[in-house]
């Protein structure tokens, strides 16, 4: 995509600004509020499919869950907004037989599938803990266990300490911080100090800032990972301002006729007219 490449501190500002960090999150608290057991049961399809509309759609499904679970994960039948039942990037792998098996697994667990995100939740407030337990899951790795960890500490107000969760570990930040460093901090030392150079200089510019949606802490490790990732794809042509408001936008707007909840989330988007950003 041609458009103007940011620096990452002002593509962390407006990220920040807009909503467009992690615009889930902000649309999932709303209705935390008063629904908590349906945004529960909305994490756990997220956390499997990381598609909103389909999230949505599958969280009504109350009686039915894993029913309409399995039948996403086999994805041998249309869905029922039309298309084929979506795999977001991020879990891409998550298909195929070990897809369904591990679907059946989950069912097993979490008969209710609201205890699935009970369960993370106990597990706090130690990060290390929840990762711990989370990658026990079939298909589940390190990546949507710290995802789902974020979830429940941004949504659902759980207090967990990421002080020695790794962001590193994961290939984008990782990448996106030797990036930054050899754009700006080669002359702080040699090769292989460029994540702790990364981490100081994002603490610098950032750590004074409030972290959405709740704004009740400072800007930490889970917002700075997603900096990190979004502005390496932003840099490499893959990630205009506001894309994951758009992107979001549009799938609600598109699973909004079969999903009552996904034209609701739609709504509380910040700055989104019709499924497009404002600003």
């Amino acid at each position: 995509m041609n458009y103007e490449k940011l620096n990452i501190v002002d593509f962390g500002r407006q990220l920040l600004r807009s909503g467009d960090l992690d615009p889930v999150y902000i649309i999932l608290r709303e209705e935390a509020e008063t629904q908590p057991e349906l945004v529960r049961r909305f994490m756990l399809a997220y956390w499997c499919f990381y598609s909103c509309g389909a999230a949505a759609f599958l969280a009504e499904r109350q009686h039915s869950f894993w029913n309409w679970v399995e039948r996403a994960a086999r994805n041998e039948q249309p869905a029922p907004q039309g298309d084929r039942w979506p795999r977001a990037r991020e879990r891409r792998h998550f298909r195929g037989p070990k897809c369904v098996a591990a679907v059946k697994w989950l069912a097993g667990k979490f008969p209710e599938p609201e205890e699935a995100a009970l369960a993370v939740e106990e597990r706090g407030p130690e990060f290390k803990r929840i990762r711990d337990y989370v990658v026990t899951w079939p298909q589940f790795g390190p990546w949507i266990a710290f995802k789902a960890a974020d979830m429940i500490e941004t949504v659902l107000g759980a207090e967990i300490d990421f002080t020695e969760a790794d962001i590193f570990m994961y290939d984008a930040p990782k990448a996106a911080a030797v990036m930054l460093h050899s754009g700006l901090g080669n002359e702080s030392g040699p090769p292989g100090g460029e994540v702790d150079w990364a981490l100081r200089y994002l603490d610098k510019h950032f750590g004074d800032r409030l972290a959405p949606p709740s704004r009740s802490r400072r800007v930490g490790l889970q917002e700075v990972e997603t900096i990190l990732c979004k502005w390496k794809a932003h840099v490499g042509g893959h990630y205009p301002i506001n894309n994951d408001l758009r992107e979001v936008g549009e799938s609600l707007h598109r699973w909004g006729r079969v999903s009552p909840m996904a034209l609701r989330l739609a709504s509380y988007l910040p700055g989104i007219e019709g499924g497009k950003a404002t600003r």
